[in-house]
């Protein structure tokens, strides 16, 4: 069998724009860009029943190869159907989540006891009656997948059930095995929400697209149409919708067992906590500094810190593919922002010095979570856990500057 290839990012960082340009895209691609992204592997859900990768030709193999590797070196392999997460470190929840003693077996990823198997690499049997199955696994085979089309074997007299591509596609189950037992639980966000969450993630992408453009480029503020009151009146049910899909996926996360590491609840709550201070803060300059009101709208760094929960709820880890790309945008803005007070003449300013002090609180704020952000998922994206650390101690170094900095500032 073909073992599984990682994919392989690779940054080619000279783009002719002097040395300077040269050694700042360098360094980006130093902090941002991890050799291999083999902590999470996307799957196909058309190859019923063995899994394989979303182009259908590559087998997702327990046995040997890359996948072996990283198996090897991880702490637990998450499956679900987000995908394959190899989980590398960190305190694990696994209240509410069943288990059942699981082994290595060299046929599939673990086998019971009983004789049944989770994700086979040949054949997935399946008893014709659930009562005949064995022990724990007869919970899994009343509830499991029904599909005509699974591509299973059905077994009479059999006592097994084996756990296939077909139970997480179909039956939404969501599975963890740390080499010597399997957890398992099922996905609970219903599909209208991911849905409602695809909209509300457009509608913010085309809104960064807009920030960008007033970055570059500097947005008029003139003119009746944008103080018209009817203008608003959308705005705020923009903001509601935003908000009410971001509670309906978030807050459920904070009490139920959908979060496996103990650090990524803790950054569900704190980021809740950022999206509150930078919403807060939005109101406050949209009241009073009337002259720049559309600037102040649904900024950058607010959509960001939605996105980022947004792919939490999505994925149920940080360790995601899209906490990279997200995290390059909340660090660029940290940058712009960084030059934007230092050259500003904050005393003519309509906010004056109040908002010098409250830029600076802010810069302070995003800088904590683009460490947290970096600490929690993407260092957890480097094939090796040293480069990973090591990424974390150089953007540490980075943010203690750019803080030094900012108070030396203000």
């Amino acid at each position: 069998m073909a073992s599984l290839p990682l994919r392989t990012v690779t940054r080619r960082c000279s783009l002719g724009i002097g040395t300077l340009g040269h050694w700042m895209m360098s360094l980006l691609c130093l902090l941002w860009s991890p050799g291999a992204l083999g902590y999470f592997v996307s799957i196909s859900d058309q190859t019923q029943p063995l899994m394989k990768t979303p182009d259908g030709y590559f087998l997702i193999n327990w046995a040997h190869g890359d996948l072996l590797q990283m198996m090897r070196s991880s702490q637990g392999v998450r499956i679900n159907e987000r995908g394959i997460q190899f989980v590398r470190f960190g305190s694990l929840r696994t209240v509410g989540w069943e288990s059942i003693p699981c082994d290595p077996d060299p046929t599939s990823l673990c086998r019971t006891p009983g004789g049944s198997r989770f994700f086979p690499l040949d054949h997935v049997y399946v008893s014709a009656n659930v009562s005949s199955v064995q022990g724990d696994m007869r919970g899994i085979a009343s509830t499991g997948c029904t599909g005509a089309r699974s591509g299973r074997t059905i077994l009479e007299p059999s006592t097994v059930y084996d756990v296939s591509l077909c139970d997480v596609v179909d039956s939404r189950m969501d599975v963890y095995w740390d080499g010597e037992v399997v957890r398992f639980r099922r996905m609970t966000t219903s599909i209208w929400l991911y849905v409602a969450i695809s909209i509300v993630t457009v509608y913010l992408v085309s809104c960064i697209a807009q920030n960008l453009t007033s970055l570059l480029v500097g947005i008029q503020n003139k003119g009746v149409l944008q103080e018209s009151a009817w203008v608003w009146v959308v705005r705020l049910v923009e903001v509601t919708v935003v908000g009410t899909v971001l509670l309906l996926s978030t807050l459920p996360m904070l009490w139920n067992d959908s979060l496996l590491l103990v650090d990524e609840l803790a950054y569900l709550a704190l980021m809740l906590a950022y999206v509150l201070v930078h919403f807060a803060v939005m109101c406050y300059k949209i009241r009073f500094d009337s002259e720049n009101r559309k600037r102040h709208f649904l900024t950058f760094n607010l959509i960001t810190g939605v996105l980022l929960l947004l792919t939490l709820a999505i994925y149920k880890t940080m360790a995601n593919p899209y906490v990279g790309i997200l995290l390059v945008m909340l660090s660029m803005r940290c940058f712009y922002k960084l030059l934007d007070m230092h050259l500003m003449d904050w005393g003519k300013m309509k906010l004056g010095y109040i908002g010098l002090y409250l830029e600076t609180l802010l810069m302070m704020l995003d800088v904590f979570a683009m460490l947290f952000t970096h600490y929690v998922g993407f260092r957890r994206g480097f094939m090796f856990g040293f480069d990973g650390d090591v990424s974390f101690v150089v953007v540490c170094l980075f943010s203690w500057f750019v803080s030094r900095f900012v108070i030396k500032e203000s």
